[in-house]
């Protein structure tokens, strides 16, 4: 009974991790999913709807194409919306009920693709895993696709995994941005928010790259294996944090650090949530206060089993101060807390509550490849 949740809510799946992280991309992402599912996308786990709409659908899987074990009408819909639509790529992602029931995405992947004379691939997805596996699979197979080694270009950093379900709006990503230029770096990409393919494409010239969420991990070590381009982890949020982060990308190497859940004592501050972000966090707090802070990964680790919600709670009873989504405070509503909303965690429940620095709320989008689908 400690794996259930009373309280705390999941974070966004791996669904949503490649439907944002290839949202800006100019590509056509197709979740192959039963049509009462794609709510969970539009309306909670996506910010920028009401300012630039992207092609997302979902197939509308219904009983009858899972009894009968036929691909055709899937593949047929992908391919006709695609050369309607004229994407970049095309990405297909499989629902639960699609991995349940043996579908086979990469093949359906190589028959869209001959079909459309369109990139088309598949990235692995179950529904059941946290949104940092789509994000990592999605962004890999982009620079797997458009980047290789280039020459060198000096002062030249990219900044990989940057999606809002784990920063807040583009201000946030802009003030990364601006953080890195203040650095003397010159940004080549940002993947993938506010960037295009082309920007993507130069990120093979760069010295260095810098990694602000987990999500983005797998594509900064395929950049490092193919074109030598070495990688730091953290999230420059200014301060002293943004002069060691400064540091690290001079010296090429390294990564934010804080103590983890092991290491917890009575009266700590403890920073909770994604693995870069929160050490991140910790890191700052300690730098500017000079007092330690510890950091708890929910998210982030790969093969890593988060700590339930009665661990949490545990452990958060004995922190002095913590830092992380406001959903934390309802198992541990007598500790002081330090508001840092998650878009992946809490979706769009901060919006406009002072929270966070969110002004609008998306719309409600649906969508579906077409109505005979």
């Amino acid at each position: 009974m400690s794996i259930i949740n009373s309280i705390l809510p999941v974070y966004a799946s791996d669904i949503s991790g490649v439907c944002s992280a290839l949202y800006e991309l100019g590509g056509m992402t197709v979740v192959h999913d039963a049509s009462g599912c794609r709510s969970t996308y539009t309306t909670h786990d996506e910010p920028r709807w009401e300012e630039s709409p992207s092609k997302v659908y979902f197939s509308a899987l219904t009983e009858r194409d899972i009894m009968r074990g036929s691909d055709e009408r899937f593949i047929d819909g992908v391919a006709s919306t695609a050369l309607r639509q004229h994407p970049a790529f095309i990405c297909i992602c499989a629902s639960p009920v699609a991995v349940m029931t043996g579908v086979d995405m990469d093949a359906c992947a190589r028959e869209i693709e001959r079909r459309t004379g369109i990139w088309t691939f598949h990235a692995a997805t179950t529904g059941t895993r946290p949104y940092t596996y789509g994000v990592d699979a999605a962004l890999l197979e982009i620079v797997k696709k458009y980047t290789f080694p280039l020459p060198i270009r000096p002062g030249g950093a990219n900044i990989i995994g940057a999606t809002p379900l784990d920063f807040w709006g583009r201000q946030v990503i802009e003030d990364i941005r601006r953080e890195v230029t203040d650095m003397c770096f010159d940004v080549l990409c940002c993947m993938a928010m506010g960037d295009t393919l082309d920007d993507i494409a130069r990120a093979g010239a760069a010295e260095v790259s810098l990694v602000i969420s987990s999500g983005g991990l797998s594509a900064a070590r395929y950049l490092y294996d193919t074109c030598g381009i070495p990688y730091v982890c953290g999230v420059p949020t200014g301060g002293r944090l943004s002069e060691e982060i400064r540091s690290l990308l001079l010296r090429r190497d390294g990564s934010i650090r804080a103590e983890g859940i092991s290491a917890v004592t009575v009266g700590d501050t403890i920073a909770i949530g994604e693995r870069i972000t929160a050490m991140s966090a910790a890191h700052s707090y300690t730098l500017e206060t000079g007092k330690p802070a510890k950091a708890i990964c929910t998210v982030g680790y790969e093969g890593y089993r988060p700590p339930s919600e009665e661990e949490l709670r545990r452990v958060l009873s004995r922190a002095g101060k913590i830092i992380g989504d406001p959903l934390y405070r309802y198992i541990c509503p007598d500790r002081a807390f330090v508001s840092k909303p998650h878009f992946a965690f809490s979706g769009r429940m901060y919006f406009g509550s002072g929270e966070a620095p969110t002004k609008s709320r998306p719309r409600r989008h649906k969508v579906r490849l077409k109505k005979s689908l």
